[in-house]
């Protein structure tokens, strides 16, 4: 089973050591608690484009990276360890053992900001990124 580039990512930061999935680690939004954590989301992306007359599409998906923490500084340094953990990131990526990707890169179109301040007074610094994705050799 093939499963979706933001599964593949969210199993990626976690390898990372930039959260735990389903504590502090959460895609497609914020959970309400804990106050500090990340989310992985998508924002659409660009058409797939073929690779030197191939069959095959390469995918480009862009996602948001966000952090939420009551401390600016701890915030805005895991935004940039999970920054660093993904600018030019290319190779494969399993998926919790579930599938593996190639991807041919993947590129941080901005550096961490602050995008807000929550109504609870955290800190949200965020970033996005585009991921090109060879899906054609993806394997169970």
């Amino acid at each position: 089973m093939t499963v979706g580039a933001i599964v593949e990512l969210g199993s990626f930061l976690a390898t990372s050591s930039i959260g735990t999935q389903g504590t502090d680690l959460f895609l497609n939004g914020f959970d309400d608690t804990p106050d500090n954590q990340v989310t992985l989301r998508p924002t659409g992306g660009n058409p797939a484009t073929r690779a030197m007359g191939n069959d095959n599409l390469i995918e480009n998906e862009t996602f948001q990276l966000a952090v939420r923490n009551t401390d600016s500084s701890a915030g805005l340094a895991k935004a940039e360890a999970a920054y660093d953990a993904l600018q030019g990131k290319d190779g494969t990526i399993t998926a919790a053992g579930e599938s593996t990707a190639r991807y041919l890169d993947t590129v941080c179109l901005q550096k961490p900001f602050l995008l807000n301040q929550d109504e609870d007074g955290r800190y949200v610094f965020a970033f996005n990124f585009l991921c090109i994705k060879d899906p054609s050799v993806a394997t169970p």
